[in-house]
């Protein structure tokens, strides 16, 4: 998986968080940097111990991480399907869990496989209750 190095960013500078979208960058530090009221490692992650980072220097950078380039830039469309969107969510969503909680089977499972057949079910789970008649 490709490393990110945010060792460049300087106050005032933009980021992308796959939390809160784009921010500003506030402070830099000598080993982290604080955007909007959240302090990140230089390598976009929130803490030390999390598998992958959840801050990088654009909205794009976080898209070809995650891989999913080829999924938004389809020839056939150029607008993501509710299903599409629900599944970018949910992913950015257990990518940015901080405490490892995600499981598959009461697994734990941080792999790319295993965190997009949950956002997938995760997906597909809310439009199924949408569809529900009230």
């Amino acid at each position: 998986m490709k490393t990110i190095d945010l060792s460049d960013l300087k106050a005032g500078d933009k980021a992308w968080s796959c939390i809160d979208g784009e921010e500003k960058v506030t402070f830099v530090y000598e080993k982290e940097i604080e955007v909007g009221n959240a302090r990140y490692y230089k390598n976009g992650k929130f803490f030390e111990q999390d598998t992958h980072p959840t801050l990088f220097h654009s909205e794009q950078e976080c898209q070809e991480y995650l891989g999913l380039c080829a999924t938004l830039e389809a020839p056939e469309s150029n607008t993501l399907t509710k299903r599409e969107q629900f599944a970018m969510a949910a992913m950015q969503g257990l990518l940015a869990n901080t405490n490892g909680a995600m499981t598959e089977g009461g697994s734990m499972t941080f792999s790319p496989d295993g965190i997009s057949r949950i956002a997938v079910k995760h997906a597909d789970a809310l439009l199924d209750k949408l569809n529900e008649k009230p």
